[in-house]
């Protein structure tokens, strides 16, 4: 009978202990959840994925970007290249990645318009959201310095009389250096060969080695090629010139004015389902950066125009955009239905 109430004793002693700990284990987790709720983003590094290889405009801008949001946002932001399908390998990561604003993507406009009609991606491209635009890139042609062509419709010139023969360089199908120059040249009614590149840096090459007679390019990473006399920047596409560039004609003067409207926006963006305090968070860093002169100064520097646009009008453009652009990307059957 002593044992009998020993063991009863023990017994509920034992599950006494239990429930303490079940509390505790309990209350841990309950404060755990309370804090990470309350925690404030971003409390730990960002991730900013670059959709095209070192040394290409979007690299550079990626990293004058991280640059100057890093101090704003009290975090380092960790810049990776993540090369492959014209973006599409980047974006991939981005609907992989937990939806909290710590993996972003720097991309550019022509993902959303172009990359995703003329690839067979595995996710909805909207899952990709734009937070802001943040830079418009110049973009245009450009030949070898010591070539025969002074301008841009002498090279038109040896393209009717050469049907096939010229050849040109660009970083990626669907890029808007790629389809600008595709424009301009059927606008002009000539054939010609283009031949897609990895990146920029890699495209330049093939001009400068002679492997190709002419290039598009966004201006950012050949600017230096352009001040040493290496290559000869013929037209840019856009409908206004460029300040940096005053004695270069633009696209409409030429009379090419359709290969100017799809310009090299670059902006930010992340999952759609980021919540939207964090969204909102990093819309206002994207505007503080761009509306700093400092960073300003540093794109003109690299060629590139300070361009910023909220969500909703980054959407608008790419509806707009989409519209005239699918049945050029049907006639040079780059579109996937």
């Amino acid at each position: 009978m002593n044992k009998q109430r020993k063991f009863q004793g023990n017994k509920a002693s034992l599950f006494s202990k239990s429930s303490i700990l079940v509390l505790a284990v309990s209350s841990a987790i309950f404060f755990c959840g309370a804090v990470c709720a309350s925690e404030q983003y971003p409390s730990r590094p960002i991730e900013l994925l670059i959709p095209y290889s070192a040394g290409s405009g979007t690299d550079l801008l990626g990293r004058l970007f991280g640059k100057y949001a890093s101090p704003i946002m009290k975090q380092p932001i960790v810049v990776t290249n993540v090369t492959g399908a014209s973006g599409g390998v980047a974006a991939a990561e981005i609907v992989k990645a937990p939806p909290d604003g710590y993996k972003l993507l720097i991309l550019p406009i022509s993902f959303r318009v172009v990359i995703s009609k003329m690839q067979k991606i595995t996710f909805n491209p909207t899952i990709i959201m734009p937070i802001a635009n943040i830079t418009e890139d110049i973009q245009g042609c450009i030949v070898k310095s010591d070539s025969p062509w002074r301008n841009f419709n002498d090279l038109i010139e040896f393209a009717r009389k050469n049907p096939g023969k010229l050849t040109w360089s660009h970083a990626g199908l669907g890029i808007p250096p790629h389809i600008d120059m595709e424009i301009a040249l059927r606008k002009a009614n000539v054939k010609s060969v283009s031949i897609p590149y990895k990146g920029t840096p890699e495209a330049l090459t093939a001009v400068l080695g002679g492997h190709c007679m002419a290039g598009s390019m966004v201006f950012t990473p050949i600017k230096d090629q352009i001040t040493a006399g290496k290559v000869r920047l013929l037209v840019i596409w856009r409908d206004k010139r460029f300040e940096g560039l005053p004695n270069v004609p633009d696209c409409s003067e030429l009379g090419f004015p359709s290969a100017g409207r799809f310009l090299a926006l670059f902006g930010l963006y992340g999952h759609k389902d980021t919540p939207s305090k964090t969204v909102q968070f990093v819309w206002e860093v994207c505007k503080k950066v761009d509306s700093n002169p400092e960073f300003k100064k540093d794109l003109n520097r690299m060629g590139a125009v300070s361009r910023f646009m909220s969500a909703e009008e980054v959407n608008e453009a790419i509806a707009q955009v989409e519209a005239e652009l699918i049945p050029i990307l049907k006639e040079l059957a780059l579109y996937k239905e």
